[in-house]
């Protein structure tokens, strides 16, 4: 996947099950500016994951999705796609990446989303330190991120 996101140039987001295959300081990786991004798309790639209520069930606006699944019984039915394909994703991607298709030209793009997820810093930063009660789940995350050991007394 990382070869093919690096290859087109596209702005990248993962879920749980996703991370790590891109760097979380890597360029191309977003986390805070998919709501966003999905309102901006014409071309949607969903890979992996299935179209639920998570991801609006395959609704983005104007935008053509196209569905990777690692088994036809996964693609969605309930959304409109503009293509879909079902086998290993490693190799689904990897043919993806060698197809040679040039580089998309989103860097406009990829700017505007990183300057929206710098806006939301400082707020995320508030929730991570605050010391409320409760305590608030984006608190426990970061310090379970962080390693901190201030929670596990």
């Amino acid at each position: 996947m990382r070869a093919f996101v690096e290859q087109s140039r596209v702005p990248t987001f993962v879920n749980g099950m996703g991370r790590g295959l891109l760097p979380a300081d890597h360029a191309l990786a977003f986390s805070r500016a998919r709501s966003l991004a999905l309102k901006q798309a014409d071309l949607v790639l969903v890979a992996g994951t299935p179209l639920d209520f998570r991801l609006g069930f395959g609704r983005f606006g104007d935008a053509q999705v196209v569905h990777l699944c690692d088994a036809a019984s996964q693609v969605a039915t309930h959304a409109e796609l503009a293509a879909s394909t079902a086998g290993d994703l490693a190799s689904t991607f990897a043919t993806l990446a060698e197809s040679g298709a040039p580089a998309s030209t989103h860097d406009d793009w990829a700017t505007r989303l990183r300057d929206d997820e710098e806006r939301s810093a400082p707020r995320r930063s508030r929730l991570l330190a605050a010391d409320s009660a409760p305590i608030k789940p984006t608190r426990i995350y970061g310090e379970l991120r962080s390693g901190s050991t201030a929670m596990r007394s």
